[in-house]
């Protein structure tokens, strides 16, 4: 009789053993719906940390693309910044030269009018020169005719005749000199 019950108790051991395993994959036990929610929480927890990297991801380029554009803006920036500050020197230097050029142009007026006081003075003093020369030469004439001059006076006049056409054509030679001036400064 024992017999009959080790094999009746293998039969229902074995029959419960089928029956369990029928059950296992029939229905989940509390540990594999335990097991199944931890891998769910997992992988919602995984995809939450995979969409916060891609969230992370897109905000660095985001604020790598803002911070270009920043620096591209203060490059432009920089750029016409130097642009204005280089006009803004060859505008002063513009101004300088025409500064130079306008006291230079004063310059020359100054020296134009000098020269042409200078020419008007040798004109004159040439003038007063040769008007010597004729009277000179009126009052020799005058004592001429009358006879009144001795060889030795007559030597003294020419030789203060040359003299005085010296003095004149140097005048001239002065003259020429500051008519040159004059028109040198009048171009």
């Amino acid at each position: 009789m024992k017999g009959k019950f080790m094999i009746a108790g293998l039969a229902l051991f074995a029959h419960l053993t089928v029956m369990a395993q029928e059950t296992t994959t029939a229905a989940p036990s509390k540990e594999q719906l335990e097991l199944a929610r931890k891998k769910d929480s997992l992988a919602n927890v995984l995809t939450v940390q995979k969409e916060a990297e891609r969230a992370e991801k897109e905000a660095k380029k985001a604020a790598e693309k803002a911070q270009k554009e920043q620096e591209k803006k203060i490059r432009e920036e920089e750029k016409r910044i130097a642009a204005s500050e280089k006009a803004a020197e060859r505008m002063e230097k513009a101004q300088k030269n025409l500064e130079k050029e306008r006291e230079r142009m004063e310059k020359n007026r100054e020296k134009a009018a000098k020269a042409q006081k200078n020419y008007e003075d040798a004109k004159e003093k040439l003038t007063d020169i040769e008007k010597d020369i004729t009277k000179d030469l009126e009052k020799f004439e005058k004592q001429n005719k009358r006879g009144k001059l001795s060889p030795n006076d007559i030597q003294k006049w020419n030789e203060k005749q040359e003299k005085l056409k010296r003095k004149a054509a140097d005048q001239r030679k002065k003259i020429e000199k500051a008519a040159k001036e004059a028109q040198k400064f009048s171009r």
